[in-house]
């Protein structure tokens, strides 16, 4: 699943939960429901799992980056926008990003806290489909998630 559905879906655990001990372990389970949902997934920077950040195909990996940078961007923007719940939508967004951030420079074969964070092998919650489709269904989920964001609690 794109980095901004799963960011996107913690906010606004984070706007709904009042409780951070709630908000905690449901943000971060919730990146696992949403990998089961079938979605489509860009390939790995080229050259990256051989030969790390240093031999990796710089430009690819530019082009990858910019999705995450923009959910992280969006994610700011809706938390400041509902600034009353700012602070619980951060919190959420990043325990719902977590086990992702895991995937990441250094961490993702050597660590025990990476395995556990996502529970072994991380490819078994993944329910991949075709490029256009998995990606209609993660635009869809995002917007869903924007309008939830956006509306006002009574």
């Amino acid at each position: 699943m794109l980095t901004i559905v799963h960011l996107l879906l913690g906010a606004a655990i984070g706007k709904y939960f009042s409780n951070l001990w709630l908000i905690i372990p449901i943000a971060f389970l919730s990146h696992y429901l949403l990998d089961f949902i079938p979605h489509s997934q860009p390939q790995s920077v080229k050259k990256y799992k051989k030969y790390g950040l240093k031999g990796c195909d710089k430009k690819d990996l530019l082009l990858k980056a910019i999705e995450p940078i923009l959910g992280i961007v969006l994610t700011f923007y809706l938390s400041y926008i509902n600034f009353t719940y700012f602070l619980p939508m951060i919190i959420g967004a990043f325990f719902s990003w977590l086990p992702d951030l895991f995937l990441y420079p250094g961490w993702r074969d050597n660590s025990k806290i990476a395995k556990f964070i996502h529970l072994g092998k991380e490819s078994k919650f993944h329910k991949h489909i075709k490029f256009i489709q998995g990606m209609l269904i993660q635009l869809i989920i995002t917007l869903l998630l924007i309008y939830i964001i956006n509306r006002k609690i009574s």
